[in-house]
């Protein structure tokens, strides 16, 4: 079934065979026949949203936004049309949630990075400038074109998205959603403490200024949703799946176990995986592409953990959060907004930051509770961001809830 039925007379019929591989280089960026891309029908509106990132972060969150859309402000698939541009494991996870949530997917070509950058606790920027980078990028912006030319958009809003010039081109108004505004405006006051060497900030700056160049405003989910921005910047709460908003379940025993929640990049990965191994801890990873981090019945895997490792991503915190779970951060090293994440998480007395697993997990924990016990105690952040942003998108779309 192509995802064109899920909206009738509307969208992109997505191949599930081979047809779903990306494009031969001779084809010099066009699609393979079996893209077929019809016209809209009727009045409706149509929301893109561009999350091309490695990780899963991105389109966790803004599936989150979805299912508000979709269940909560009630938003029908007759008076709007979703479309998400994504590649490898975010296109695979939202082809599983296409319909649940009333979305099609347009496949991007996928990012590559060097295999050492799952095997080094250091992110390194370099691990991504190859030679094909430049071909996947034309390629999925003739892609995007293409698109755009048979149905035009109304609003999109882009995530760790940088394949803008088609949507710039077609004069499509842009939202962009991301961090980088928020880690920017703390770093003075949090670089000493947070240990944020200052040459890690330029790819946080450069993606704000990016972020600026392209989008109308900027929606940064932030730990402080009242924090005062420029006017083309609006803090929101954070940003979590519904999964993760219903009420939390009884606390974990003493003799439950700590768990490791992955990243959907795998960067960074190899050394909190060799510490479960070691020490045979329960590993939070994707069981199928559309249960990242549920299990079978869709409740969260972290409510079984007394603790969770986690590196310094902002959705993988925010599901720890929502859920009231404690959380070791592992943070990626010259990764600014980990840095920045991991000391607001244990500022806030949310967790505990460590360069290295290299205690064992009692002693973690022990230590763990030490640092929880002296740390101040404050209301939790909200983790209603995904009711905000949905708001704001379906505001100017003339679909305001009612």
């Amino acid at each position: 079934m192509g995802l064109s039925d899920l909206h009738p007379g509307a969208g992109l019929v997505l191949p599930t065979g081979p047809a779903a591989r990306a494009p031969s280089r001779g084809t010099r960026g066009r699609l393979p026949h079996e893209l077929r891309f019809l016209p809209a029908a009727g009045p409706m509106k149509t929301l893109l949203l561009a999350c091309g990132s490695l990780g899963l972060g991105n389109s966790t969150r803004m599936l989150g936004i979805v299912q508000v859309i979709r269940h909560r402000l009630q938003a029908s698939r007759q008076d709007l049309r979703i479309v998400v541009c994504a590649g490898g494991n975010s296109a695979r996870f939202w082809a599983a949630h296409s319909a649940a949530a009333a979305v099609e997917v347009l496949p991007l070509d996928v990012y590559e990075f060097t295999p050492r950058q799952s095997e080094s606790p250091r992110l390194r920027w370099s691990g991504f400038l190859r030679p094909r980078t430049a071909g996947v990028y034309l390629r999925n912006s003739l892609r995007l074109r293409s698109f755009l030319k048979a149905n035009p958009v109304d609003l999109a809003l882009i995530d760790s998205d940088y394949h803008c010039l088609p949507l710039l081109l077609s004069r499509t108004s842009i939202l962009a959603l991301g961090q980088a505004w928020d880690v920017v405006r703390r770093y003075e006051e949090i670089r000493r403490q947070a240990e944020i060497p200052p040459a890690s900030m330029l790819v946080e700056r450069l993606d704000l200024r990016f972020q600026r160049l392209v989008s109308r405003r900027i929606l940064a989910p932030s730990f402080q949703a009242d924090a005062s921005g420029a006017t083309d910047i609006t803090a929101v709460p954070l940003i979590v799946r519904e999964e993760f908003t219903a009420p939390a379940g009884p606390e974990p025993g003493t003799g439950a176990a700590i768990h490791v929640l992955l990243s959907g990049s795998g960067i960074g990965a190899a050394p909190m995986l060799d510490y479960a191994e070691q020490y045979g801890l329960p590993v939070i990873r994707s069981l199928r592409d559309r249960d990242w981090a549920l299990d079978a019945g869709g409740r969260p895997l972290i409510d079984r953990a007394r603790a969770v490792i986690v590196q310094g991503g902002l959705s993988s915190i925010s599901e720890c959060i929502a859920r009231r779970r404690k959380m070791l951060v592992c943070p990626i090293a010259g990764h600014a907004e980990q840095l920045a994440n991991a000391f607001e998480v244990e500022r806030r007395g949310l967790g505990m930051r460590t360069a290295e697993l290299t205690l064992p997990p009692e002693l973690l924990l022990e230590r763990l509770d030490r640092v929880l016990a002296a740390a101040p105690k404050s209301a939790p952040p909200r983790c209603d961001g995904a009711e905000v942003v949905a708001r704001l998108l379906l505001e100017p779309l003339g679909l305001a809830a009612r």
